[in-house]
């Protein structure tokens, strides 16, 4: 069987996550952990966002 590089880093990923996020269910609830997420990745894919604007025609 073949795994691609982006498999491999997507299950490396999730993995990590589960590591770091399994106590997090103790201190937060489930809205939290979800609007805390919701941030994070909107603050990081906004930065792709506006660098890659200007070149959108």
């Amino acid at each position: 069987m073949v795994v691609s590089k982006a498999s491999g880093s997507a299950v490396f990923s999730a993995a990590l996550y589960m590591v770091l996020a399994r106590d997090l269910g103790k201190t937060l609830s489930s809205m939290e952990i979800t609007g805390y997420q919701v941030l994070y990745g909107t603050a990081l894919f906004a930065l792709f966002f506006f660098y890659y604007l200007p070149q959108v025609q």
